[in-house]
């Protein structure tokens, strides 16, 4: 067997241990009469074994004889040679890390001999902690396991007071080991357990410490023993219905609620299904109650209980109301759950429009008529988007009035002029439309009707001169009679005009 202290090249120690079994007794000592020849790569010898530079060396060992253990001497017939190839490694400057000087030996120089044990619970397990000190030279250095209630964190048996091993001190690039005997926990489960060791030291007098694991597999672990589970019905509301397309403030409906056993093998017996309304949003209807009951649910049905409700007048927006089920097994074992469900509920859109005003007195053809339209809300809610339109032949709106919104309990005058296209009875039809808080869309037509003056057309003059005697010549035209007459009918047309649009604009 080859140890080394290290695998830096300059100052190693190289020990070899030539050992042979004879009967009856184990050679344990030093060869007698060893040499040791050094070679490199190409077969050149080497004398300055102390500084090696890096490379591959094959170690050659020679002896004639071995003391054995008993202080005999013995001599073979042939003497021992023992060859052994070693890689130097360049010299490195010692590292201090933020995981601590003192380090795991890589499984390639600790070798197979500090594999992970194997064991059963109970059973006493051989752990072996190669470490090498990557830092500046180490004194007082102390390993312990930290040790844990967890089973998974530390599988052994905690029956000793203290965990803690000494290791010599060690100077840059040395090695030791730690061995712990310890007893896997009979509750230790099967596999692959990581262990942690806390290793605290000086380096150059500086107390430091680190964390280092080993790992420990166990086989023929521990296992649990499976308890006989109670098989109880899961009940849950999968949902409801109502009667109604819309829940309106108000509004009497009836809510039936889908209860469903998710349970594969038990029923449920002796369900009840008690309601936690809001006051101010809905109760049980006069008479009714707010609890209902289902004699049984199967595994895997469903069952239905029906409530009469009653939404209250001045609710806005939605209503919670939250199920309690209590339910029992076969074995009399109660249960309960809460669920919440959600009712959308709305107001009424209540919008009233009244017969409008129309300032037509005198109106002809081609002149502008005043319009004044009354829109009332009387609702609980707000009206959005309130427009006006026109539809006419004989009357045409620019374009169509929008009001915006009218709030609960207010009024809003719509006010517009119309162009009079035609003369005669014009009608048409107004459409105010508006919306709900949830953008749908209402309508409501007004019918209008308006006489037009028809437009006046002058006649042509007419030349009475061969018709009269000569006699008369101070009699008055009759078209300058016609042409005055047209004339006071324009101005007064004008004046009603002016005064509609006045009253109009007031």
């Amino acid at each position: 067997k080859v140890y080394f202290n290290g695998a830096e090249c300059g100052g190693n120690k190289i020990h070899i241990v030539m050992s042979k079994q004879l009967y009856p007794v184990l050679i344990t000592k030093n060869p007698q009469n060893m040499t040791l020849n050094v070679t490199d790569s190409l077969g050149n010898p080497v004398s300055d074994t102390a500084n090696l530079p890096a490379g591959t060396y094959l170690y050659t060992a020679f002896a004639d004889g071995y003391e054995s253990a008993a202080g005999k001497f013995a001599v073979e017939n042939a003497p021992a040679v023992v060859n052994i190839t070693l890689k130097a490694i360049a010299k490195t400057m010692p590292t201090t890390s933020g995981i601590g000087a003192l380090a795991l030996l890589p499984a390639n120089i600790a070798g197979e001999y500090y594999s992970a044990p194997t064991g059963s619970p109970g059973e006493l397990v051989s752990l072996y902690l190669p470490v090498i000190n990557n830092g500046e030279p180490l004194t007082d250095i102390t390993i312990e396991p930290i040790i844990s209630n967890n089973v998974e964190e530390f599988p052994f048996a905690a029956d000793a007071a203290n965990y803690g091993l000494r290791l010599p001190d060690l100077d840059t690039g040395a090695w030791a080991v730690a061995q712990y005997m310890l007893k896997i926990s009979p509750y230790a489960t099967n596999g692959v357990k990581t262990v942690q060791f806390r290793a605290i030291y000086r380096e150059n007098g500086v107390l430091r410490d680190s964390t280092l694991s080993a790992s420990v597999t166990i086989v023929n672990g521990y296992e649990a023993p499976q308890e006989t589970l109670h098989t109880a019905p899961k009940l849950m509301v999968s949902g409801y219905a109502v009667n109604l397309d819309t829940i309106y403030a108000g509004d009497d409906f009836t809510l039936t609620v889908f209860i469903k056993n998710t349970s594969a093998s038990a029923s449920a017996v002796n369900i009840t299904g008690a309601l936690t309304l809001d006051p101010s949003a809905l109760m049980a209807a006069l008479g009714r109650s707010d609890t209902g009951y289902a004699a049984k649910i199967a595994p895997g049905d469903t069952a239905e209980i029906v409530y009469d409700l009653t939404a209250m007048p001045d609710i806005q927006g939605n209503a919670q109301i939250a199920i309690k089920l209590e339910y029992e097994d076969k074995e009399n074992t109660a249960a309960n759950v809460t669920q919440t469900i959600t009712l959308p509920i709305k107001q009424r859109m209540r919008i009233s429009v009244d017969q409008p005003e129309i300032f037509a007195e005198g109106a002809a053809e081609g002149d502008y008529i005043a319009v004044s339209l009354p829109i009332v809300n009387k609702g609980k809610t707000k009206a959005y988007n309130v427009e006006v339109k026109l539809e006419s032949e004989k009357l045409s709106m620019s374009e169509s009035y929008y009001g915006g919104d009218i709030l609960p309990g207010a009024k809003q005058s719509a006010e517009f002029q119309l162009l009079c296209l035609n003369g005669g009875a014009a009608d048409g039809m107004l459409t105010v439309s508006f919306e709900d808080a949830e953008g749908n869309v209402y309508e409501q037509n007004v019918p209008i009707q308006v006489d037009i003056a028809e437009s006046i057309s002058i006649p042509a003059a007419v030349d009475t001169e061969a018709e009269q005697p000569q006699e008369k010549p101070s009699a008055f035209p009759i078209w300058i009679a016609a042409a005055g007459a047209a004339a006071v009918i324009a101005v007064a047309a004008a004046l009603i005009i002016k005064k509609g649009r006045s009253n109009a604009a007031k």
